[in-house]
């Protein structure tokens, strides 16, 4: 019986009797492959791998694999014929054409995603599946499953990022992967972006709000204020650092500039812009030292950029703390409001009649007396400088024409307010 068995051991190995759908071809037992029956197992009580998607997979990688029963193959010497998983997967990965068969594709990335799920008892098992996750583009990516990216490459549909993007640009996990609870834990713990967002993806974004403003005035801006939420967001996160790509940030013309009020009777800067980049922008309102909102742009309309808050409604409560990393000022420089105040003295017209004209003068007087009470800047750098200047050219706005100081007489019982003790 021994010799028998042997005999016909021996003639099974060296006739072509096992048939291989993958490459249709009749070959020899040690010519043939077969794969390992615990291939990316999940658990008991999941379904068996779906073979047809396997079939699919091994057809394109052209791997002469046999489909024999597990009791046959049980019957035979197959150790050196047998893929394991860690051999499957290397092949799997390494393999350009797999797009072709992209839904088969998927589903077994699906099926890696949840056996790294469930690994955690098998430390080996673990290490070769987030080898592969980690060096190879894993994720099936909206709108069609086509595209594969990292998995830090990826966002959250439901985080705030997500809605910065559209579907079409590939950056979320399709649907039926991402509502799987097992693949969605595995590309959390790969590095799927939940709760922050690489800078460089923010400097990226931030780019395109300019051209899509043409095209689309209610995207860009949408866009914008998530741009904010997200700088916010990372900026609260303790694992997000700011790097010199963040920086970048400050520098690029994504943030709304505001509109020449009707009336305004200087030239107003940014006339030709609609957005520009923080460090050239000033915000549109500054407290006065009795906590009273001044509008900037009463102060320095003609010589900075003012700050289009209206358009952030959606992220008013986040954009204090990124106003300052955007390097956008609270307030314009004493140089800028007496440039300003000098240009409407010099342009304004005796008789002309304009509302505007009287409440700028008021604001830059408050902010010159504020400058001027402000302990924090000593007294005689201004007085040396800007408060001294205010002596060279008419302006006192006195019954609708700007005179020089020196012609003007006080009437106050008690000292005036500082700006008339400076002649």
């Amino acid at each position: 019986w021994n010799i028998c068995v042997t005999t016909l051991y021996s003639l099974l190995k060296s006739r072509t009797l096992f048939y291989s759908d993958s490459v249709r071809m009749w070959l020899t037992l040690e010519n043939s492959k077969f794969l390992a029956s615990s291939l990316l197992s999940v658990s008991s009580s999941e379904e068996v791998l779906n073979m047809h998607n396997v079939k699919t997979v091994v057809m394109e990688l052209k791997l002469p694999v046999v489909d024999l029963p597990l009791w046959f193959q049980s019957e035979l010497d197959l150790s050196r014929c047998i893929i394991n998983e860690e051999k499957f997967l290397d092949m799997f990965f390494g393999c350009n054409t797999l797009n072709k068969v992209f839904e088969a594709r998927n589903a077994i990335l699906l099926r890696v995603f949840q056996a790294f799920s469930v690994s955690e008892q098998n430390i080996s098992r673990q290490k070769v599946l987030e080898n592969v996750l980690r060096s190879y583009p894993c994720v099936p990516c909206t709108p069609d499953g086509k595209n594969l990216k990292h998995c830090c490459d990826v966002i959250d549909p439901n985080s705030v990022f997500a809605l910065m993007y559209d579907d079409d640009e590939s950056m979320f996990p399709t649907k039926d992967i991402f509502s799987n609870s097992l693949a969605k834990t595995a590309m959390y713990s790969l590095g799927l972006c939940k709760d922050f967002i690489p800078w460089s993806f923010l400097v990226e974004r931030a780019n395109t709000i300019r051209a899509m403003y043409h095209g689309n005035t209610v995207k860009a801006t949408d866009r914008m204020q998530y741009i904010i939420k997200s700088i916010y967001k990372n900026l609260i996160s303790a694992t997000e650092v700011a790097n010199d790509k963040s920086h970048m940030l400050a520098c690029i013309p994504f943030l709304p500039v505001k509109h020449k009020p009707a009336g305004y009777p200087v030239p107003w800067c940014g006339d030709d812009h609609m957005f520009s980049c923080g460090k050239d922008l000033v915000m549109s309102g500054t407290k006065d030292k009795y906590m009273t909102i001044c509008r900037n742009e009463l102060l320095c309309g003609s010589q900075i950029k003012i700050f289009n808050d209206q358009w952030c409604t959606k992220c008013s409560s986040e954009l204090d703390k990124v106003k300052d990393f955007l390097q956008v000022r609270a307030k314009p420089s004493c140089g800028e409001v007496l440039s300003h105040f000098k240009l409407l003295s010099h342009s304004h017209k005796k008789g002309d009649q304009n509302q505007l004209v009287e409440s700028i003068c008021r604001a830059v007087y408050g902010y010159f007396e504020t400058c001027l009470l402000n302990k924090d800047v000593p007294l005689s750098s201004f007085w040396v400088s800007e408060a001294q200047e205010l002596k060279t050219f008419p302006s006192v706005f006195v019954s609708g024409e700007f005179v020089n100081a020196e012609v003007v007489s006080q009437e106050w019982s008690l000292d005036g307010p500082y700006l008339y003790r400076i002649p």
